[in-house]
């Protein structure tokens, strides 16, 4: 059980690196045109999410990656130090040199009030979230169950629901649902751009990526990296789509917005309980509209200005293929971080002189009665 919580938080704090590095790669892109990359911008959050695994998977393999590549932070360390070029005592080297694995081993031991806290904290949180999707899971079955299937395709169906105000997207274990509110199809130029919106989700993977995130948040639930990264993703998703789907349609720009806004009057006459059907939906889960998840003037502002830059953006031709490229860069800078700054399974030269001198201190403050011995 220990190996278990040690894992989870070292991906916890691969995730607050991860989050560092994307954080700054991304105000280096706002300074260019590909500010309205949207996709690009989006795969980068993905990465840094994703790049919380490589500690685990990279393990099997970290020891043979270390010295192809013949780099490690800690024998660097060492070996300046050795060489005088460092002013502090062996113990203290070898403290900080292990100060991650330490910080692990403490936290995760329960052995203080903080450890024990956040241990709870984690456990209680970890829960009440997983028994929040599950709640969640049963109420987009039970809308889709109880709703009318109008369409079917090879991989998705459509259905017709009384339920909701929000047009959803959500998969099975085999097929796609997108569930369209029964308001939304009486008028046939929303229902065509509803469903385009909903099929461009589908198409570019978000249902799955999201459901993804909704699986793991449990096991970072006190990391606020996390949901930073989340909600980019979200919000990014939702923008990629947008200009995808314009870009590639004849769908009219002011139509949709204001559909949008339509969309986002009937969700809030729903939460306020003066229109029918179950809070706002979003892809796939109900209910992220509960706690600081809740949509505001401010995101659909974003969005509509999102979708006008369009125009501009249009003028920026870049390769589908550059989309991918800071997230790439962003993962093999993690994995790098992972091999250098593990440490070593085995003994060299330079840290066995190191435990050696570490031991020579430990005598000599013995024998002078606890007093620091001088570097």
């Amino acid at each position: 059980m220990n190996e278990v919580l040690q894992t989870i938080a070292l991906a916890n704090l691969a995730l607050l690196a991860a989050f560092a590095a994307a954080w700054v790669i991304e105000s280096s892109l706002k300074l260019t045109p590909l500010r309205t990359a949207y996709t690009l911008r989006l795969y980068l959050a993905i990465a840094a999410l994703a790049s919380t695994a490589l500690p685990l998977v990279l393990s099997p393999i970290k020891t043979a990656l270390t010295t192809a590549i013949d780099l490690n932070v800690t024998d660097i360390v060492v070996s300046q130090y050795l060489k005088g070029n460092l002013s502090i005592s062996a113990t203290h080297l070898t403290d900080a040199i292990d100060a991650k694995n330490s910080f692990i081993q403490d936290l995760t031991g329960a052995g203080t009030t903080v450890s024990v806290l956040l241990l709870s904290a984690f456990a209680v949180g970890a829960v009440l979230r997983a028994a929040y999707i599950a709640l969640n899971w049963v109420r987009v079955r039970r809308i889709i169950t109880t709703g009318s299937r109008i369409r079917r395709t090879r991989r998705v169906d459509v259905v017709l629901s009384n339920r909701i105000q929000v047009p959803f997207s959500t998969r099975g274990l085999h097929r796609y649902s997108i569930v369209v509110p029964a308001s939304v199809m009486q008028d046939r130029q929303a229902a065509a751009m509803v469903l385009s919106h909903e099929a461009q989700h589908i198409r570019q993977g978000d249902v799955d990526w999201e459901i993804l995130l909704s699986l793991v948040s449990p096991l970072f639930i006190i990391n606020p990296a996390f949901y930073f990264l989340a909600a980019r993703i979200r919000r990014f998703r939702e923008y990629s789509c947008d200009t995808n789907l314009l870009s590639r349609s004849h769908i009219n720009a002011k139509a949709y917005c204001l559909l949008l806004l339509r969309v986002a009057a009937n969700a809030s006459r729903a939460r306020r309980g003066d229109a029918p059907g179950e809070l706002a939906t979003s892809v796939p889960f109900i209910g992220r509209e509960l706690l600081w998840h809740r949509p505001t003037q401010l995101d659909l502002r974003r969005r509509v200005i999102a979708i006008s830059e369009l125009s501009e953006a249009r003028g920026v031709t870049h390769s589908r293929l550059l989309n991918l490229v800071p997230a790439a860069l962003l993962t093999v800078l993690m994995a790098l971080a992972v091999v250098v700054l593990a440490k070593p399974s085995d003994w060299s030269h330079d840290r066995i002189m190191l435990s050696t001198v570490v031991n020579l201190e430990r005598l000599d403050r013995i024998n002078t009665f606890g007093v620091e011995p001088l570097r």
